[in-house]
């Protein structure tokens, strides 16, 4: 996978997080979840989010390192 496809792929995963925590707050709106379920998988989507980071800095870490190397 080249590093462009890496890149398009985030940004559709975040396209899709984006339109999921959406549709989370219209179905709270809507009588069809509760604040506290609301408020749990939005939790959940930032621990993901903060895991993914993590792994992203250590990915550009590496980057740098072979940077360095050439």
């Amino acid at each position: 996978m080249s590093l462009e496809q890496v890149i398009n792929t985030q940004n559709e995963s975040l396209n899709q997080i984006i339109s999921s925590l959406q549709e989370l707050v219209l179905s709270y709106k809507n009588g069809n979840l509760s604040l506290e379920d609301v408020k749990k998988l939005i939790n959940e989507t930032i621990e993901n989010i903060s895991n993914d980071y993590i792994k992203e800095s250590e990915l550009k870490e590496k980057l740098e390192a072979l940077l360095e190397e050439l």
